[in-house]
């Protein structure tokens, strides 16, 4: 299955995906509140941030849908990650080759967000073009209820990251992708 292990450094998580792909990840997300211990409330970002600065929440099984996103929570992870490339395999029958679109993703992390009381990490491939591009996709999936998300250094088209023939943007492209994603955010957590 997919999973990332993750690790806060200078407030963006690095994520270590399955077969060594690499990605980075900040933590933003909308306001939904989940509940502790019955009485106290704690906003879901919150709750990942606090997860990540005491050592992160280690495996993090990926889902593509609602069911299995609760399959997850109920076997007792503590954080749910929403993969692209499978959303891609189930939803559209298709291979992740950058088909899916910002919409269809973020429709699905809103409904996964939805069903589950734990933080969601959601890929959001490489935020769906340009600078400015990025910044709306982070404040779509802000929206949607990700807690935390991850944005891939490809080229667009993108490739999944264990296909072959991916090629990767300049550095100074992803810092730039990297600050869009951070201004964009709304929740200080």
């Amino acid at each position: 299955g997919f999973y990332a292990v993750c690790r806060l450094i200078n407030g963006a998580i690095l994520i270590l995906g399955w077969l060594g792909c690499l990605s980075v990840c900040m933590v933003g997300g909308s306001h939904r509140l989940i509940y502790i211990e019955g009485e106290i409330i704690i906003k879901r970002t919150t709750q990942l941030r606090q997860l990540l600065a005491n050592g992160g929440p280690g495996i993090v099984p990926g889902c593509s849908d609602c069911f299995t996103a609760r399959l997850i929570e109920d076997a007792g992870f503590p954080v749910v990650y929403i993969t692209g490339g499978g959303t891609a395999n189930t939803f559209l029958g298709r291979p992740d080759i950058g088909l899916i679109t910002l919409n269809e993703l973020v429709s699905q992390v809103e409904r996964i967000s939805d069903a589950v009381s734990v933080p969601v990490i959601a890929d959001c491939d490489t935020g769906f073009g340009g600078v400015a591009n990025v910044a709306r996709t982070i404040r779509a999936y802000e929206r949607a209820g990700a807690a935390g998300f991850h944005i891939e250094d490809q080229l667009f088209p993108k490739r999944c990251g264990h296909f072959d023939g991916k090629a990767v943007v300049p550095a100074k492209e992803m810092h730039y992708r990297l600050q869009a994603a951070l201004d964009a955010r709304t929740d200080p957590d």
